[in-house]
């Protein structure tokens, strides 16, 4: 679980750059193009960005309410991280400012998102789009997310 990421190319020893994670990453590293996204131990989702082997640059982390467990899923617009306390909550997170747009406290996983954008608009309403959580009891529910008391 603990460990830092370097950049290195397969034929030579030298590494180009690294990243030193607080406390060590969590699970797996999500690539998407040239961006890396991944959990720490800090209980924070991170997202840097590696257009080559030889650069790096750090573009935003996100403090989630609890202890992570899973790598985060990553989609056109957002990053879901589900983390545990006293519940679990799951963490929708703006991909390009790294801002939490909503969490659902008891949500364990996003099972689908359908939605043209989960964004907040310039009046701080909650775009039109649903999402169908994962509950620790096994139930899957709909949100709404313009309609629910659960939004940040």
């Amino acid at each position: 679980k603990k460990g830092n990421l370097y950049s290195m190319m397969p034929n030579e020893p030298k590494s180009y750059w690294d990243f030193k994670a607080a406390g060590g990453l969590v699970n797996q590293i999500v690539r998407d193009s040239n961006s890396l996204f991944f959990a720490c131990d800090d209980m924070n989702v991170y997202r840097i960005d590696v257009p080559n082997v030889y650069t790096k640059s750090f573009v935003w982390k996100s403090l989630v309410p609890g202890i992570i467990e899973k790598h985060p899923r990553v989609t056109n617009d957002m990053v879901y991280q589900c983390s545990l306390s006293k519940n679990s909550t799951i963490s929708a997170i703006d991909r390009d400012s790294g801002r939490i747009i909503w969490e659902v406290t008891g949500g364990v996983d996003l099972l689908a998102q359908s939605c043209e954008s989960p964004f907040r608009d310039v009046l701080g309403q909650v775009a039109h789009g649903v999402h169908i959580v994962l509950f620790r009891n096994g139930n899957a529910r709909d949100e709404d997310y313009e309609q629910s008391d659960e939004l940040r």
